[in-house]
C-alpha cells in the first residue's frame, strides 16, 4: 500500500487548531518520538473536516491514478468511530455530512475503510471520534494500492536575500524532518538549492551536507537568483538522478516539511495527462495563520483599460478554520488559474532547457510569464501551503515597486496581449499616470514614468542596465512623506471597504481639482481598499496603521499637477511614437532572456 494522506497536527501554537481538528483534545509529543499524537478526553468527540486532514477524494480521482482508498486509524483507547462524507451537489452547494462508516475500535490500527468502488464514497471525507475511554490518537493514514511513479526527485530552491535566520530555519527544518529522517517519504530523493543574492551565508555552511547546494550570487533580484537555482539544479545537475521537479520558495516563508511530502505524493500517482501539470502552494498570512490570502492566481494580459488590473488573487482573505471555505476551496475551477506565485510552486522539470528559462525581470512578473509562456496549468490541493508575511497595509506602500510593475507588464503585455496596440498602450499608461496625480501620488507617478521610458528606451538599453545599481537608485528615490497620528485624530479614522463605481469616483476625482479644497486632513486606515480611498475636497490625505498610528501622506499641489501634466503629456508622444517599433522589437528578440548563454554571461556563471 502507498501513503496518500496521514494525520497532521500542529507543532506548535502558532497554528490554530482548527486548521487540523475541531473539538476539545490535546496535542502531545512523546518522549520517544518527535511526531505528534492527539488526545481526546472521554466523552468529547473531535472530527478532522479540516484544512489539513480532510480528504479531497474527487480531486485525488481527477488528477491521480488511484483506483481504491483504504483508511487505516491507529489509537490508544475506546473510541466510536465515524467515517463521513460530503458531496457537492449539482446546485453547487454541499450536502450535510453523511456517515459511510461506523464502528467501535479498542487500543489498535483498525480499518476504517476498503473500498474498490471510490464513486459509492463521496466527493470529501472525513473522520469524527467519540471517546468512550480518554483515547490517543496515533495516526489516521489514507492509502492505495496504487503504484507510485518511483522517479520523482525535487530539488527545493531558495532564494535569499540578508534573511539568515529565515533560510537557515527552512533548511534545518527540512534536514530534520525529511533529508535525515528515514522515515519519511522523501528520504533520499529531496535536495536543496540556495542563491544567496546578498552573499551573507558562509559557503561552507553545510559543507557536510552533501544534498544542499549554497551559491553566493549576484543580487539580481528573486528572477536572478530563482533562476540561478533552475540552472544550478536542471542544466548544470550531474547526478545520476536527475531532478523530475523544482520547487520554488521564498526564504522568508514558513513551510512545514508534511507540505513538501504532499506535493511528492501527489505527483508520484499523477495521470499522464496531468504529469506537465505544476503544483501551486496556498499563501497563508503570518500574522493571522488561518487566513488565507491567495490561492492561485489569473495573470490578466488583456489591456482594456476598464480591466487593468493585471492580476487578480483567487480565494483571497477567507478563513480556512471555516469548513465551507475549505470546500470551496477544493472545488474552485482550476481552468481560471494561469499562474502560482513563486512562495511555493512546484514545476516539472521537462519545462526547464537552454532556451526557456525565466525572464530577467529582477521582481514583479517573472513568475507570471514564465508559467503563462508554458501554459499555466496550475494544480492546487487544500494542506499545500505555505505561510507568508502579508503584503497588505496600504501605510507601508512603496512607490519604487511602481517602477517594476509597469516596465515589466508593460513587456509581459507586449509578449502576449494580440490587442495591445499604440492607442491601448497610451490609454492604460494614461489611466495608471492620471489616477495617480489625481490622487496626489506624485512619487509613484515619477516611477511610472521611469518604468515606461525605460521599457520604450527598447531592448539593447534593457540590457545594458545593471540591475543592482538600478534598485540601489530606485531605493533612494522619491518616497511618500511619512505621518504618525495624533491623539485628537484617532477619532476621525475612516475605514471603507466598498469600492465606489468608476464613473462616481472619476468625477469626484476631476470636481475635487476645480474647487478649492474645504477639508484640512482625511485619515483612512490602511485596510480601506485602494479604490475607496480618495482625497476629495481634503488638501491631505493620510494613510495609518491604526495599531501603530505610523502611515504616509499625500497633499495636494497644483505644482505638482501642472508639472506631472507636462512630463505626462511628453511622455506620451514618445509612447505614440515608439510603441509599434519597442513591441516588435521586444518579441523579436525575447528569446535572448531566456537562453542559458544569456543567463551565464548575466549572473558570470562560469561554464565549467
Amino acid at each position: 500500500m502507498n501513503r496518500l494522506q496521514s494525520l497532521c497536527l500542529p507543532h506548535s501554537s502558532f497554528f490554530p487548531d482548527k486548521l487540523y481538528f475541531r473539538g476539545n483534545a490535546s496535542v502531545i509529543f512523546e518522549q520517544d518520538t518527535t511526531i505528534p499524537s492527539l488526545t481526546i478526553p472521554k466523552g468529547e468527540t473531535v472530527t478532522f473536516d479540516t484544512y489539513f486532514n480532510l480528504f479531497a477524494l474527487s480531486k485525488w480521482t481527477h488528477y491521480t491514478i488511484i483506483h481504491n482508498l483504504i483508511i487505516k486509524i491507529t489509537l490508544n483507547g475506546k473510541a466510536q468511530i465515524e467515517v463521513k462524507g460530503i458531496n457537492q451537489t449539482e446546485e453547487e452547494k454541499f450536502s450535510d455530512p453523511i456517515t459511510l462508516m461506523a464502528i467501535e475500535a479498542d487500543t489498535s490500527t483498525i480499518e476504517a475503510i476498503n473500498s474498490e468502488d471510490l464513486k459509492s464514497l463521496a466527493d470529501f471525507i472525513y473522520i469524527s471520534i467519540t471517546a468512550e475511554t480518554d483515547t490517543t490518537i496515533k495516526d489516521i493514514t489514507y492509502y492505495t494500492s496504487a503504484e507510485r511513479n518511483n522517479d520523482i526527485n525535487i530539488a527545493c530552491c531558495f532564494c535569499t536575500f540578508k534573511r539568515e535566520d529565515d533560510i537557515k530555519r527552512n533548511v534545518d527544518n527540512l534536514l530534520k524532518w525529511i533529508i535525515h529522517n528515514e522515515r519519511s517519504e522523501l528520504y533520499d530523493k529531496l535536495n536543496i538549492y540556495i542563491a544567496d543574492n546578498g552573499k551573507t551565508l558562509p559557503l561552507d555552511l553545510y559543507t557536510n551536507e552533501h544534498t544542499i547546494h549554497l551559491f553566493h550570487n549576484k543580487n539580481y533580484g528573486g528572477s536572478g537568483g530563482f533562476t540561478r537555482c533552475i540552472i544550478e539544479s536542471c542544466l548544470r545537475h550531474k547526478d545520476s538522478k536527475p531532478f523530475s521537479h523544482i520547487i520554488l520558495m521564498d526564504d522568508d516563508a514558513l513551510i512545514m516539511p508534511e507540505v513538501i511530502e504532499r506535493t511528492y505524493v501527489l505527483l508520484s500517482l499523477l495521470k499522464p495527462e496531468y504529469k506537465s501539470h505544476m503544483v501551486g502552494g496556498a499563501f497563508l498570512g503570518k500574522d493571522v495563520p488561518q487566513l488565507q490570502c491567495e490561492n492561485g492566481a489569473i495573470l490578466n494580459i488583456n489591456s482594456n483599460i476598464m480591466k487593468h488590473e493585471i492580476y487578480t488573487p483567487m480565494m483571497s482573505d477567507i478563513d480556512l478554520c471555516d469548513r465551507l471555505n475549505i470546500l470551496a476551496n477544493e472545488i474552485h475551477p482550476e481552468a481560471a488559474i494561469n499562474y502560482n506565485a513563486w512562495w511555493y510552486a512546484c514545476i516539472p522539470t521537462s519545462y526547464i532547457n537552454n532556451n526557456n528559462l525565466p525572464l530577467p525581470l529582477f521582481l514583479h512578473g517573472d513568475d507570471q510569464e514564465f508559467s503563462f509562456r508554458n501554459g499555466g496549468h496550475i494544480i492546487r490541493m487544500n494542506g499545500i501551503c505555505i505561510w507568508h508575511p502579508r503584503f497588505n497595509g496600504n501605510a507601508k506602500l512603496k512607490p519604487y515597486i511602481e517602477y517594476y510593475n509597469h516596465r515589466n507588464y508593460s513587456l509581459i503585455r507586449s509578449l502576449y496581449d494580440g490587442k495591445y496596440n499604440t492607442i491601448n498602450a497610451l490609454l492604460l499608461f494614461l489611466g495608471y499616470s492620471i489616477n495617480a496625480l489625481l490622487n496626489y501620488k506624485y512619487p509613484k507617478i515619477s516611477y511610472i514614468l521611469k518604468g515606461y521610458t525605460d521599457f520604450y528606451n527598447g531592448v539593447d538599453y534593457f540590457k545594458s542596465i545593471n540591475p543592482e545599481v538600478l534598485n540601489s537608485q530606485l531605493l533612494k528615490g522619491n518616497s511618500y512623506s511619512a505621518y504618525e497620528l495624533s491623539v485628537s485624530d484617532r477619532k476621525t479614522i475612516k475605514i471603507v471597504n466598498k469600492k465606489p463605481s468608476e464613473i462616481k469616483r472619476f468625477t469626484r476625482l476631476i470636481v475635487n481639482w476645480i474647487l478649492p479644497a474645504w477639508k484640512n486632513r482625511v485619515i483612512y486606515d490602511d485596510k480601506s481598499i485602494v479604490q475607496a480611498i480618495e482625497p476629495f475636497g481634503a488638501k491631505e490625505i493620510c494613510i495609518v496603521d491604526s495599531q501603530s498610528g505610523k502611515g504616509i501622506s499625500f497633499k495636494k499641489s497644483y505644482h505638482e499637477l501642472f508639472v506631472n501634466l507636462w512630463r505626462i503629456l511628453k511622455l506620451s508622444y514618445t509612447i505614440a511614437k515608439k510603441h509599434n517599433r519597442v513591441r516588435s522589437e521586444w518579441k523579436e528578440r525575447i528569446p535572448e532572456f531566456q537562453s542559458y548563454s544569456f543567463w551565464l554571461k548575466y549572473l558570470d556563471i562560469d561554464e565549467k
